[in-house]
């Protein structure tokens, strides 16, 4: 199956390229797809600044009314995970007008959709998972002295409301780009959550990006906790694509936090189309504790779609 859908993937890419390739021929004129995605795109956008209006028109100032929807779609297989297919959802929103009704208070306010899993967010320090996510819906209104602490209230799409905060804070270091965050929720069933996350970034002749990562989570409805470490080598190939090459390491506090699983990828990420669609390939293999250590080879296909402006 996963067969299947990669060459659908390669057929729709040789279809995709024949019809830009003709498009250019005529100056000016957008192909069919990026039309209706303009279009679309177009009509979501009025509507966040149709109900953006309600709170007044404030004019031009530092935020905007606007929309970004990211749209992932994934189909994974492996030696022991057969044929599991995820979807992703990733969307702010920032209403211009409400942010200035709110500015008094030295606040922003913005809608957030994301995965429920408090992993890194950032696709150069991603690690893959392979269980299906969920997305979780929140409010986030930054603080009031300090945007990089945000406050949060929503729901987490699977069986919880939550109340929450988030502190990032991103500083150079020599030629190096570190970044800490920590977030902490709490749950209407009393339900703690909280992750700390660190990652060291280093940029390398400006195609390659060296990074690496710490990432602990505690949640106290369960008795293991985990933390995963890894490093990623991204290279830029050009405006087209890039690959990838990604180590990474979990334990939990059930061995003191000895090494449990192991994991090893290879990702190539292209535009497929135009600027808005984009296909994700990694050839991964893995080895959990859980599986004595067995290699677990396998292959996800990814697409990312985006919308908005």
């Amino acid at each position: 199956m996963i067969l299947k859908i990669y060459s659908l993937a390669l057929f729709s890419l040789s279809c995709l390229i024949t019809v830009h390739a003709e498009a250019n021929d005529t100056s000016n004129h957008l192909s069919t797809a990026d039309e209706v995605h303009e279009e679309v795109s177009a009509g979501l956008s009025s509507f966040i600044v149709g109900i953006d209006q309600f709170f007044g028109n404030s004019g031009q100032h530092e935020d905007s009314s606007d929309l970004i929807i990211d749209l992932e779609l994934n189909s994974l297989t492996s030696r022991y995970q057969k044929e599991i297919y995820t979807q992703k959802y990733r969307m702010k929103v920032r209403l211009d007008n409400l942010n200035k009704q709110v500015a008094k208070f030295g606040k922003r306010i913005e809608l957030v959709v994301a995965p429920s899993n408090l992993l890194p967010e950032n696709e150069d320090v991603d690690i893959t998972d392979y269980k299906s996510q969920s997305s979780s819906v929140h409010l986030q209104a930054s603080g009031m002295h300090s945007r990089n602490l945000k406050y949060q209230l929503g729901h987490d799409g699977i069986k919880s409301i939550f109340v929450g905060a988030s502190y990032k804070k991103v500083f150079s270091l020599d030629d190096n780009e570190v970044s800490a965050q920590g977030t902490f929720r709490i749950t209407d069933k009393e339900e703690k959550q909280l992750r700390l996350a660190s990652a060291l970034s280093r940029t390398i002749n400006k195609q390659w990006l060296h990074v690496t990562y710490a990432d602990a989570q505690y949640r106290s409805e369960l008795d293991n906790q985990q933390l995963t470490v890894g490093t990623k080598l991204r290279h830029k190939i050009n405006t087209e694509q890039a690959v990838s090459i990604n180590l990474s390491g979990f334990g939990t506090t059930e061995n003191d936090f000895q090494m449990e699983g192991y994991a090893f990828t290879l990702g190539h990420r292209l535009k497929l189309y135009s600027s808005w669609v984009f296909l994700n390939t990694d050839v991964f293999v893995d080895w959990q504790k859980i599986r004595n250590f067995s290699a677990n080879p396998g292959l996800q296909l990814g697409l990312n779609i985006y919308f908005g402006n």
